[in-house]
């Protein structure tokens, strides 16, 4: 974790939302980010009205199934596919040749 987070998240304006697993939460601990634990298991979804685990871990799913087609991806070009996967969801309603293009040019 710590190869891939180091020198990303800012101490200052981060919070960490997870549901207990051990090494984001030494991560953060170590790195002195703020951190927020919601826990799915005991049936706990939404801290405070804003954090919402379950959209966090649908997109998560969605996500891996949709890259299993690509049999793995290399670490550098993970913010990429996200983004491309970003750029799907959000067009699925205007999905066309031409905007595809489009957006590919731009």
């Amino acid at each position: 974790m710590r190869p891939v987070l180091e020198g990303k998240l800012s101490k200052d304006d981060t919070l960490l939302c997870m549901d207990g697993d051990k090494a984001p939460i030494a991560f953060a601990k170590a790195e002195g980010i703020e951190y927020e634990l919601i826990a799915a298991g005991k049936g706990e979804h939404v801290h405070e009205k804003v954090l919402h685990i379950r959209n966090t871990n649908a997109y998560g799913s969605r996500f891996k199934q949709w890259l299993r087609r690509f049999n793995g991806v290399a670490t550098k070009y993970l913010q990429s596919y996200l983004g491309w996967r970003g750029w799907l969801e959000k067009a699925a309603d205007a999905m066309t040749p031409e905007n595809a293009l489009a957006a590919a040019l731009r």
